[in-house]
């Protein structure tokens, strides 16, 4: 086929056109990767280690407090921070991935436990409420959106949906001495407003002992032994959790289920009852507690 006069074939242009298509279409394949797979794993990260952020704050709120209810009559003001935003993911030219902060809530009348005598359960020892907790604005960590963790009763909770694990247990001991079984417990209540607070930095929890002492049961009937029961609603929906954590606990103590001690659970309420106990040992006060 003949050319036509005038024309001729220009292939160092084509040759251009299709190495620039080339390269946008990798660049646009690299960016799409990097959204659809490098930042949701930088977001993953960033939540993960908020996560274990929040239980180690938790964990030190806990702390603060027991250590504010075993001062007695000297009154301890403790700020315990609390984090509340994961910090921000990996930026690789200007593509960053986006974490959310989570909402950290004080409920002074949730979570209500009760120590009684089994046998007559208007004969109360010690009796507490209130919860801190924290839901956080997870977008890729392990369904965080369902996720939230509490401070109640001197215990720090992890939990989903319906369960979860004990990050810190409460003050809960059974100790036998030559055959005498001293039960520790701790009934501390919080006082306050109901307050929610969200941001994107850390917020103080700032806590103070309105009163606070070791209680002591021993001589008289508990000498031949009295049943004791703790009664536990858990108005959050996390009895089983605290069930399992007594049950373990117990066990772990070489005690067991049916002879030294029974647990049952109806709807968000657990009863545990511990059979010949001799002494008590209660901890026991409240806590005045405001988000700052």
């Amino acid at each position: 086929m003949k050319h036509l006069r005038g024309f001729s074939r220009d292939d160092e242009g084509i040759s251009g056109a299709v190495t620039a298509t080339l390269v946008i279409a990798t660049l646009t394949l690299v960016f799409t990767g990097v959204y659809t797979i490098v930042v949701p794993a930088w977001v993953d990260i960033a939540e993960t280690n908020h996560m274990h952020q929040v239980a180690n704050d938790l964990t030190v709120l806990k702390k603060n407090i027991q250590t504010q209810i075993v001062s007695g009559d000297q009154p301890l003001t403790m700020s315990s921070p609390i984090t509340l935003k994961p910090d921000p993911t990996n930026n690789w030219l200007g593509v960053s991935g986006t974490t959310f902060p989570g909402v950290l809530t004080v409920d002074p009348s949730s979570e209500r436990f009760n120590l009684t005598n089994e046998l007559n359960p208007y004969e109360v020892y010690g009796a507490c409420q209130g919860a801190v907790y924290f839901v956080p604005k997870n977008q890729e960590y392990a369904n965080g959106a369902s996720m939230r963790f509490i401070y109640s009763n001197g215990a720090v909770l992890k939990v989903q949906v319906k369960d979860g694990v004990m990050v810190a247990g409460p003050e809960f001991n059974l100790v036998n001495d030559t055959g005498n079984r001293t039960l520790y417990f701790s009934t501390i209540s919080l006082f306050g407003q109901a307050t929610s607070i969200s941001g994107s930095k850390s917020v103080t929890v700032q806590t103070r002992a309105l009163n606070g002492l070791v209680a002591t049961y021993e001589g008289g009937n508990w000498a031949t032994g009295v049943n004791v029961t703790i009664n536990m609603t858990s108005t959050l929906g996390y009895a089983k959790t605290y069930k399992t954590f007594y049950e373990e606990r117990l066990k772990g103590l070489g005690y067991n289920l049916g002879t030294d001690y029974t647990s049952s659970i109806i709807g968000d309420k657990v009863l545990v009852s511990i059979k010949k106990v001799n002494k008590v040992v209660l901890y026991t006060g409240t806590i005045e507690i405001t988000l700052k």
